[in-house]
């Protein structure tokens, strides 16, 4: 936007700018350097040689950074309607190709990182690649973020937010919304003393290192500090990047309405930020992270662990009382092999120990007593580390303690989800904004069976109203999956020997149990394909779904065809087809079957099945030639 179409002029632009950056920096000013004092207490470099440091926050962050991270959240999306949730299943498989695209193992890594060291992490979805089609997330350090000091847990709840950055006039396009002559203005370069120099600084000098060169020798590629700054001006959204200064706007962008609601009511238009928390709380945008429950303790053992080795060096090198009049000569009390030493008198008290009350105890039980609390703070106990415990636990004493450590990961695991939840929605959002209707896209998909691609359109998943997403932990999902699968090993026998179950039914236990032990669609597609009669009432649901009427065929297995056909849309066919399954399965050959093959069944006490279902044919067979007999006499003219 140039210029001539801000809609306030540019003075009062940056005076609304101006104020809400200044307020920000100065509620941010200490808890960045309170967080440059951590980035020195994670793994500080640059402690003294005969000194030890204790590493509890090193430990206790890489743990549960360990247990988040490995346990992606897997994302699916749920359609609003019949034609949606067609659609759903190919923006799964879009979501499942795009995570590589977009290098989300890289972005998650460092936001749960983050979240974890300084109570939130930051993601931005906010670009597009119109070459790969894609969403461009970019990931923002906490340090430099500049939140409204009233804000808390989600966007929606901030008046504002900034975030300080450095960009080269290569990035700052015009395709990407600046003004290009307000950019070619620009002369002077980053400061040594800007926020992102200093973030640079504290962790240079916690590994040790010297002072980081923050210019390029290439002056083509010379950075410059600059803010965006996601604010309102009257109602509507903007995303305004100015310079350092905050004399120069570089950039001034609406942002669009996409949706159906935001465009009723534009208060919904997101920034495209995502916040993922450890511990939100009301009122603080940064919420709780572990070093705030680490910190502390940390020092503290750091402490008396050295105290403690200055404890053992001085029993091991003690100092000694010696009678000078006994032994008149100092030098003579040094070491040498096979030495003679003089002595004026009797060697008794000539040299002995100087006493002193060395508590041995007390130290190491105040450093126990300081890593409990530690872990019982983060939840980050032994267990979790990978640590055998010191204290001896009895089998039923470890599960219970790992069951509730795991309570507790499921509770961050929940709240995070808050964060992956939104991601993916601006994820999607950024399809709906980008990507027409009849573009296409090729993915690859990797399946039980290898890979194979696929070609979508945008009517291929681009839903009508916006779809349900579901997060779902995968260690919480495989520990479902595997009660699911205990649960079934125990009912599918009895629905497998049940003579009158459906076959399609029976499929369907079969193929529930396949993806139960991990099993991928295309390989339980191969193992147990669709009958027949399933791939015949699957057409015939689409012929219901039209509102068309389809014909029963005498052949048909109508149980099954009832079970296929409960999918199909709510529809006066639907029903009326339903129905005509019904009288003709009451009139079929297999109803008598099934009924006589049940009372055998329950006569036996459910055992001999096999044998049930064999005497059950034979009685029906006899009930077929009674009814043929009757038929004959009935047509016998009198």
């Amino acid at each position: 936007m140039s210029e001539a179409q801000f809609p306030i002029p540019k003075e009062d632009i940056l005076k609304i700018v101006s104020a809400q950056v200044m307020e920000s920096r100065s509620y941010v000013f200490p808890k960045r350097e309170t967080f440059k004092d951590r980035i020195r207490l994670y793994n500080n470099q640059r402690k003294q040689r005969d000194k030890i440091g204790i590493l509890t926050l090193y430990a206790m962050q890489n743990t549960l950074l360990a247990s988040s991270y490995i346990d992606q959240m897997a994302v699916s999306f749920e359609g609003r309607g019949l034609e949606d949730n067609l659609k759903a299943k190919n923006k799964d498989d879009l979501a499942k190709f795009d995570q590589e695209e977009m290098n989300m193992a890289v972005i998650d890594y460092f936001t749960q990182w983050d979240k974890y060291f300084f109570g939130v992490g930051i993601r931005y979805v906010g670009a597009w690649d119109d070459v790969r089609k894609v969403p461009v997330p970019r990931t923002f350090s906490p340090m430099l973020w500049l939140p409204d000091p009233a804000g808390f847990a989600e966007d929606s709840n901030f008046r504002w937010q900034g975030i300080e950055d450095q960009r080269t006039k290569a990035q700052m396009t015009e395709a990407a919304g600046y003004i290009k002559s307000a950019v070619d203005k620009l002369k002077t370069g980053s400061k040594a003393t800007s926020e992102q120099q200093d973030m640079r600084r504290a962790v240079s000098e916690a590994q040790g290192a010297g002072a980081p060169d923050f210019q390029p020798r290439d002056v083509s590629q010379q950075i410059f500090d600059v803010v965006h700054m996601w604010t309102w001006i009257e109602d509507t959204h903007y995303l305004i990047t100015v310079d350092d200064s905050l004399k120069t706007i570089l950039r001034f962008q609406e942002l669009e309405a996409v949706t159906e609601e935001e465009k009723k009511n534009p208060r919904l238009v997101p920034s495209g930020l995502v916040l993922n928390y450890y511990s939100p709380v009301r009122a603080d945008p940064f919420g709780v992270s572990v070093a705030d429950l680490v910190e502390d303790k940390q020092r503290a053992e750091s402490v008396l662990a050295n105290i403690q080795l200055a404890k053992e060096k001085a029993e091991l090198y003690p100092m000694y009382l010696y009678d000078k009049t006994k032994i008149p000569n100092r030098r003579d009390l040094d070491f040498a092999f096979n030495k003679f030493i003089p002595i004026n008198g009797q060697t008794a008290g000539a040299v002995e120990p100087m006493k002193k009350d060395f508590n041995k105890g007390s130290t190491l039980n105040i450093m126990q007593s300081m890593q409990a609390e530690s872990q019982r703070a983060s939840g980050a106990d032994e267990l979790r580390m990978g640590v055998l415990s010191s204290q001896q636990r009895t089998l039923g004493e470890v599960n219970q303690v790992t069951l509730n450590s795991n309570l507790r990961q499921a509770l961050h695991t929940r709240v995070n989800s808050w964060g992956e939840k939104r991601f993916w929605f601006l994820w999607d959002r950024k399809y709906r904004q980008f990507f027409k209707s009849t573009q296409e896209k090729e993915i690859r998909i990797l399946g039980g069976t290898g890979v194979r691609y696929k070609v979508l359109r945008g009517k291929d998943f681009l839903t009508k109203e916006n779809p349900d997403i579901v997060i779902t932990s995968t260690l919480e999902s495989a520990q479902k999956k595997e009660q699911k699968r205990l649960a079934y090993s125990q009912i599918l026998p009895l629905i497998q020997a049940d003579p009158s179950r459906p076959l399609a039914a029976k499929n369907f236990g079969l193929r529930k149990a396949a993806e139960f032990v991990g099993l991928e669609t295309d390989e339980i597609a191969y193992l147990i394909p669709d009958t027949p009669n399933e791939l015949s009432a699957k057409m015939e649901n689409e012929i219901l779904n039209r509102g068309e009427m389809p014909k029963v065929q005498v052949y048909d297995d109508h149980l099954s065809h009832l079970v296929i056909h409960s999918q199909a849309e709510d529809t006066s066919a639907k029903f009326a087809h339903i129905n005509a399954h019904i009288q003709a399965y009451l009139l079929s050959e297999q109803a008598l079957i099934d009924k006589a093959a049940q009372q055998q069944q329950a006569v036996s006490g459910g055992g001999g099945i096999n044998q049930a279902i064999a005497t059950a044919q034979g009685q029906v067979g006899n009930q077929l030639s009674n009814l043929n007999s009757t038929a004959q006499v009935e047509q016998t003219p009198q």
